[in-house]
């Protein structure tokens, strides 16, 4: 008997192409890819709210808010809420922080 292994569906937008990732400041990992992937599931659009605790580059932040949503991202670190103010901005994206 075989089995197919299904397909992981496409995320209907990409990760962000361009992150500042600074040392101290936790950078995009496994985990990372994992909340974009749930993010990709999700609808989201300019109707959505997303809060992204523990924000660290703003990775995810960055990725909702590209699909329309208003995004609060907060961390602990003031490094990492700079960062992901950064990471907003070269992407073109607004952020609340």
């Amino acid at each position: 008997m075989t089995t197919q292994a299904r397909a992981r569906p496409p995320l209907r937008q990409s990760p962000p192409s361009r992150l500042f990732a600074p040392r101290g400041v936790y950078a995009p990992q496994y985990d990372t890819d994992l909340l974009l992937q749930a993010l990709g599931k999700e609808t989201v659009g300019e109707h959505s709210e997303v809060l992204d605790l523990g924000t660290g580059t703003g990775t995810a932040a960055v990725a909702a808010a590209r699909l329309g949503a208003r995004v609060t991202a907060v961390d602990l670190s003031w490094r990492a809420v700079w960062t992901a103010r950064l990471n907003s901005l070269i992407n073109r994206v607004p952020l609340k922080g």
